[in-house]
């Protein structure tokens, strides 16, 4: 379907395929702005077939996961230096009224 769908519109097609699955796709893969691997792993598999026939669809799709899981591999590790910064602000602050 989606070969004949190409075929009678040309080239453009793919590109329009291409914005029909992206849509598709963000609206079951994320919740509240989040992308939920569980949910983009089950769509990959559910829709394999026209994602590999859209070219490089499926390698845009798989970088674009990667990319959300090291975002928040940083985001994690910021957080936690930020953590432990207010833990010795506080404990300074203590430490400073207690002698004090």
């Amino acid at each position: 379907m989606l070969d004949d769908f190409i075929g009678a519109v040309g080239e453009e097609g793919v590109s329009v395929a291409r914005t029909a699955v992206l849509s598709e796709m963000y609206q079951k893969v994320f919740t509240d702005g989040v992308l939920s691997p569980t949910k983009f792993r089950q769509y990959m598999r559910n829709k394999a077939e026209v994602i590999d026939r859209i070219p490089g669809l499926r390698q845009e799709l798989n970088v674009s996961l990667f990319d959300d899981a090291a975002l928040k591999l940083k985001r994690e590790a910021l957080n936690n230096v930020s953590n432990a910064a207010d833990a010795q602000i506080a404990k300074n602050y203590l430490l400073k009224k207690y002698y004090e």
